[in-house]
């Protein structure tokens, strides 16, 4: 997600962070969003590498409610959880900016997030964190749709 037409910058942030929820992205700081010169928009979201439980151990991968409350915006004051600060986040955008952003995590087709995970190669990851990636995204869905 970056700008989207018709939303404000603010809006489109506030995108950024429900993403950063549903992927467990840890990372999100001053130095990886960004503002696209000749549009004056923000930028596509990059830098996901501390995102779908990168840190999990193999031994806790059975554990994703666990490892979805110890997802937190480290760089944000008082490190909210990650759905936490998404939800506060829509509730400050604009009403039309959070049903897009809502819409589009209610529109995620878990199957097909499965079909993807499944084509990354076993020498890439185990077949134990591929199960964990695909429960890690399911669960963050699920709270950020209550």
């Amino acid at each position: 997600a970056g700008s989207e037409p018709g939303m404000s910058a603010f809006d489109s942030f506030a995108g950024y962070l429900t993403f950063d929820a549903l992927i467990g992205n840890t990372d999100r700081h001053h130095e990886n969003w960004a503002i696209v010169a000749e549009t004056h928009g923000l930028a596509p979201s990059y830098d996901h590498g501390a995102s779908l439980g990168f840190n999990v151990p193999p031994h806790r991968r059975g554990q994703v409610e666990q490892a979805a409350d110890r997802g937190t915006a480290r760089h944000f004051p008082g490190r909210p959880q990650l759905v936490s600060l998404a939800r506060e986040a829509l509730s400050r955008a604009d009403k039309a900016a959070s049903v897009t952003w809502l819409d589009r995590i209610d529109a995620l087709d878990l199957a097909q997030v499965e079909f993807a995970v499944a084509q990354i190669p076993e020498s890439w990851m185990s077949e134990g964190a591929r199960t964990f990636v695909v429960d890690f995204i399911a669960t963050n869905r699920r709270r950020l749709l209550l």
